[in-house]
């Protein structure tokens, strides 16, 4: 008998109460940080041991103590065991449950298409007279068929999220069933103290995912006066409340410009991360006449820009420049995902999409989308729908799910363009893009493209180790 295992039996172990037993088909066995979604699969061999474990305690049989010391000293690590004097137990929430679907980690929801704003790039085309908000009966619904779906957590967007009247019904909703509400996305409008406290009364630490789309060029994108200086504001109240903010900028021909000055001035709000994406030709902006195409040698050469003041100042964000580049604040090492591959055979087998595997999009009227920029797109046109088709049954062996779960292998038989490039092992490109750019999922996407015909993982490099 190790040291280790005399130590761990004379403890007793509980599940943290953050924490609950999950499962789903093929993935059977699962702890779930009930605060994130993010979930620690076991094998049968693990999880059976560690449900005695926490229903019994360690066994007393000398034998067994090795696999129950291999299970609390990952559980501790993990942070999903916690010692406990008084016995073990599981609260009625903790206890093992599997869904009749396959693995979903989180949804993006927009539970309404209307917005106080008029966008020109909006997807859902928000401000239309014509608009789709769910009841609140529809919604608690909706709410109903996550839980029976093993989902862990929701992000709420819109449309604006925040013209619902009922909005806090749905949040509590969502929370009452041990739904975590990790971001909620923005326009900062209708936030005021009011609002944060009622984010504090419920102790929610979302990330506010706040809308801003570059020093000067805010207004214009967003399709009223007066607003940048509102958002600023709104930002700098979220961040002085103790919140997490993370900007979004959508890029487009004119304000990339405005990228150097945009990250001096989030830099100077103490932003927490910033995210800047190119707009996709998707939903009203496909119908903009005002707009000017972004040159991506112009769009990468910016990034550059960027990317070399960023790691001159230490880092102070988590930032992230489309799929080219990604780094944490404070963090040594950077990612992009278009390289999201290890070039070896074995990215044959890998999701072309992993976060269309694990996140899906629900639209206003019901639609399930792989993410919200395919809305829009030839896939909408198909979508199941949650409100006649359980959800259940839609991440089962469905059309939908065998759409997102495509692997690379499959997908390069549709496109033998991106089966015959030098980069196909490595690259990663957007389904999304794909679907705008081709009509295609499997399709290419050109920033991908351009990023690895361009040599610019070695321009990253040198900028950013400089």
């Amino acid at each position: 008998m190790t040291l280790s295992c005399y130590y761990h039996k004379m403890k007793r172990f509980r599940l943290g109460k953050n924490f609950a037993l999950r499962g789903w088909d093929r993935l059977p066995y699962a702890v779930v940080d009930l605060r994130n979604g993010e979930a620690v699969f076991l094998t049968r061999g693990q999880f059976q041991p560690l449900y005695d474990l926490l229903l019994n305690g360690v066994s007393h049989e000398e034998e067994s103590l090795e696999v129950y010391d291999d299970l609390v000293s990952m559980g501790v690590n993990r942070g999903f065991l916690e010692e406990h004097r008084t016995g073990t137990s599981l609260a009625a929430y903790q206890e093992y449950k599997r869904a009749d679907c396959r693995y979903i980690k989180s949804v993006q929801w927009s539970i309404t298409d209307g917005c106080n704003l008029k966008c020109r790039h909006c997807y859902v085309n928000a401000s239309d007279a014509k608009r789709v908000q769910p009841s609140i009966q529809d919604c608690l619904g909706i709410i109903d068929q996550f839980e029976r779906a093993n989902v862990a957590a929701v992000s709420l967007t819109g449309g604006e999220p925040l013209i619902r009247a009922d909005f806090w019904d749905i949040v509590d909703a969502l929370l009452e069933k041990r739904i975590a509400v990790t971001e909620l996305f923005t326009n900062a409008l209708l936030i005021d103290e009011h609002f944060l406290d009622e984010c504090s009364k419920r102790s929610l630490s979302w990330v506010f995912y706040v809308s801003f789309d570059g020093v000067g060029y805010h207004d214009w994108l967003r399709g009223k006066a007066g607003v940048e200086s509102r958002v600023v504001d709104a930002i700098k109240q979220i961040k002085a409340a103790g919140f997490y903010v993370a900007v979004n900028t959508t890029l487009h021909g004119d304000n990339v410009v405005s990228l150097r000055q945009t990250y001096e001035f989030l830099k100077e709000l103490g932003i927490d991360a910033w995210k800047a994406c190119t707009v996709m030709n998707s939903g009203r902006w496909a119908g903009e006449t005002d707009k000017r195409e972004i040159c991506v040698s112009d769009l990468y050469n910016s990034f550059l820009d960027i990317i070399g003041e960023y790691r001159r100042d230490g880092m102070p964000m988590t930032l992230s420049l489309g799929g080219f580049f990604t780094c944490a604040r404070d963090s040594g090492d950077w990612s992009s995902s278009y390289h999201k591959r290890s070039g070896t055979e074995r990215a044959l087998n890998l999701p072309v999409c992993g976060a269309c595997r694990t996140h899906i999009y629900l639209a206003p009227g019901g639609e399930v989308l792989p993410c919200i920029p395919t809305v829009g797109t030839s896939l909408e046109d198909d979508a199941p729908n949650i409100m006649n088709t359980p959800l259940t049954e839609i991440l089962s062996d469905s059309e939908f799910f065998e759409l997102i779960d495509t692997r690379l292998g499959a997908s390069f038989e549709k496109n033998p363009i991106c089966g015959n490039c030098e980069f196909r092992l490595k690259c990663g490109p957007c389904r999304a893009a794909a679907l705008h750019e081709t009509g295609s999922f499997n399709g290419s996407d050109k920033l991908a493209c351009a990023y690895w015909h361009g040599g610019y993982p070695e321009k990253i490099k040198q900028v950013f180790e400089a």
